[in-house]
């Protein structure tokens, strides 16, 4: 076992011969209120005994491994691995956030290891190119296996997760701040003023009414506006490390300026759900810059199907957003506009007219 002291507990790679990796097989949400859900999935010992360092934290849930009969390994592979936990390769949001949280390993690990091992939190499904992408831009080059069956390893090395409990999002520990070394390593020649936009992620993706409008603001005071969707991990660090003044709409992308940006740059959230104390954890724990503004959310409009606002659209109160910002030194606001009332108020007509099967409804916000 190799350790190494750290600030909250410790970083751990545990090194397991003929380890055993098993697939998420089942997961289930909690039933009531305070409870909380379950999955399994995991390590292994040989003998068929959970490899503690390699049980997984996941916020509402508890990694619950299934008992293992030996006599259902039949796949093996021989050499040296890595186990990378469990992958969320559906959800930028939550891969950036709690996927990356045994990947401190990677720099730590001397000699040639054969693979990085994940199970995925949707079994069966071949995971998006983004997943591999980032895992790449932070050095690791070799092959990504994800277990679909038990499996077992000659050598695996099971680093401790290291993250915020209990939601299992990765924790600022020195460890996890070195995975970004390569990424932090670029020229800073982009722009000083920039917004980082939801407008072409499509309604169903949640965001605000209008923001188009936010974005003609912004043009008019120097920023330019980046839709990260269409940009590489690297390319989307260089900007965020290179502004001086970021506006960004609530997204995964303010998860990256985490792990980017330091405590002199300046960030203004543009809240869509309301102010999220995860969004705000991770950036503390990063040693980011301060985020927490206020909201400028008048009312919530969303779907009827118990998504839990993640598809909501905000009506933003745009004379509060003015006054933020300038008040806060993002611009001057001798050039805003604002968008007529009755514009906002028939859009949001619209968007409540059932469709596609869907109802919707709409609540103030304060």
């Amino acid at each position: 076992m190799i350790s190494h002291d750290g600030f909250n507990g410790r970083a751990v790679i545990e090194m397991v011969h003929n380890a055993i990796v098993c697939p998420l097989v089942t997961l289930e949400t909690a039933k009531s209120r305070g409870e909380l859900g379950t999955f399994d999935g995991g390590v292994y010992f040989p003998d068929g005994r959970i490899c503690d360092t390699g049980v997984q934290v996941k916020g509402r849930f508890r990694n619950v491994t299934a008992p293992l009969s030996i006599a259902d390994v039949k796949t093996k592979m021989a050499g040296k691995h890595i186990f990378g936990g469990l992958l969320h390769g559906w959800h930028f949001g939550h891969f950036v956030t709690e996927s990356i949280a045994r990947l401190w390993a990677i720099r730590e690990l001397e000699g040639d290891y054969e693979s990085l091992v994940f199970y995925d939190r949707h079994l069966g499904r071949t995971p998006p190119n983004f997943a591999a992408a980032f895992i790449k831009s932070l050095g690791w080059h070799g092959p990504i296996t994800i277990v679909a069956e038990p499996t077992q390893f000659e050598l695996l090395a099971v680093p401790s997760q290291i993250c915020d409990v209990p939601t299992g999002y990765a924790n600022g520990h020195p460890m996890v701040r070195r995975l970004f070394d390569p990424l932090k390593s670029q020229p800073l020649d982009g722009p000083e003023k920039i917004y980082v936009s939801r407008s072409k992620l499509g309604h169903s993706k949640g965001g605000f009414f209008l923001e188009e409008n936010i974005e003609a603001n912004l043009i008019a005071e120097g920023y330019e506006i980046v839709h990260p969707q269409e940009l590489s991990i690297a390319e989307q660090f260089r900007l965020y490390r290179s502004a001086k003044k970021i506006v960004a709409a609530e997204g995964s992308p303010v998860h990256l300026m985490s792990y980017a940006c330091e405590p002199d740059q300046d960030i203004f959230v543009i809240w869509r759900r309301g102010v999220h104390s995860i969004y705000l954890r991770l950036m503390e724990s990063f040693g980011g810059p301060d985020i927490k503004n206020p909201s400028c959310i008048d009312r919530l409009i969303y779907p009827n199907d118990g998504s839990d606002y993640l598809k909501a659209r905000s009506v933003i109160d745009f004379a509060k957003l003015r006054d933020l910002l300038v008040n806060r030194g993002f611009i001057s606001g001798e050039r805003w506009s604002s968008p007529q009332g009755d514009m906002l108020e028939a859009m949001v007509e619209k968007a409540l007219r059932p469709r596609g099967g869907m109802t919707f409804s709409q609540r103030a916000f304060r």
